[in-house]
């Protein structure tokens, strides 16, 4: 398979992976306990099965990616120091066998992160 096989190109000139993710198919499903899965609308109608590799014969560029221009931000995303930081502190509570019911919050780590470096913790993408 050619390196750049699954690549489209949008209107404004970026290049977009094609997979079920940027299809404008597919659907954020609930399944209980499990979360989220990815499913396809069409599947069931036309006898497709989905590949993690490969890309189905009716893709269709999602109209977010279409239309996606640089100045545009995806959204927010944790930077890599805080989850560096997050990392260092769960491995030295592990390290000195700190009960769980005891261990840091999510809530303080993200306070002292804000406190140590003047900056939150998400970045825009």
């Amino acid at each position: 398979m050619e390196k750049n096989s699954n690549i489209a190109i949008n209107k404004n000139g970026i290049r977009i992976l094609m997979c079920c993710a940027s299809c404008s198919h597919h659907s954020d499903e609930a399944t209980g306990t499990q979360g989220l899965f990815r499913a396809c609308h069409l599947e069931e109608n036309s006898g497709i099965t989905r590949r993690n590799t490969s890309v189905c014969k009716l893709y269709d560029m999602d109209s977010k990616y279409v239309n996606l221009h640089y100045s545009e931000t995806l959204g927010k995303v944790k930077k890599g120091s805080y989850f560096k930081m997050v990392t260092a502190i769960r491995e030295a509570e592990k390290e000195s066998k700190v009960p769980q019911d005891e261990a840091m919050s999510c809530e303080d780590i993200r306070k002292r992160y804000l406190l140590e470096n003047d900056e939150s913790v998400y970045m825009e993408i």
